[in-house]
């Protein structure tokens, strides 16, 4: 899936055709977006899925053990990016957080990632998920962003870095060295 000419491979080739045909589902509902549930919710989930889900069960503790690994790397390069000094050896990340101190270091370490192919989350630019939050969302939720000043700031300067099976522990090594090299 990562064979081609930078962001133009054929993995993204395949998914944006599969995209316009329609093989491919909407992650986030419009309702959710605007936090209501959707009339599709609860439903039952597909057969492939509840097998692959079973599978994926047994392999958890797998999974964790090598989450906390890929984490405890980042945290040795990267502890002053990090929300604490000490890795909680009973936190598993999914993903592993940095806050940044800056637009500019966020833009330098997004490209950075680009280049090494990496994808990193940033789906807290806002404190709530979705395209689409807007004013009338947060009503809803009753959040008003003015009463959190230190959210707003700190949403848009966080990335979050893979701890999936998929991150081995030398590129996990090779991307906090490159990140700490960019911004340090």
């Amino acid at each position: 899936h990562s064979v081609g000419v930078g962001r133009f491979t054929i993995g993204a080739f395949i998914r944006s055709v599969w995209r316009k045909l329609g093989f491919l589902g909407i992650m986030v509902e419009e309702e959710e977006n605007k936090a209501k549930k959707p009339d599709w919710f609860p439903a039952k989930m597909a057969p492939a899925l509840s097998r692959l889900g079973i599978v994926q069960l047994k392999k958890l503790d797998d999974y964790n053990t090598h989450r906390l690994l890929i984490s405890k790397i980042y945290h040795l390069y990267l502890k002053e990016l990090s929300d604490s000094e000490v890795l909680d050896e009973n936190r598993v990340y999914l993903r592993y957080p940095i806050l940044l101190k800056n637009k500019e270091q966020f833009v330098k370490v997004w490209n950075l990632s680009r280049q090494l192919r990496v994808t990193l989350g940033n789906w807290f630019e806002k404190p709530l998920y979705g395209s689409t939050v807007d004013d009338a969302t947060y009503q809803v939720l009753c959040y008003v962003p003015s009463l959190t000043p230190e959210t707003l700031n700190k949403s848009g300067l966080t990335l979050n870095l893979p701890t999936s099976v998929n991150m081995s522990k030398e590129r996990a090594r090779e991307l906090a060295e490159e990140i700490k090299k960019a911004i340090f």
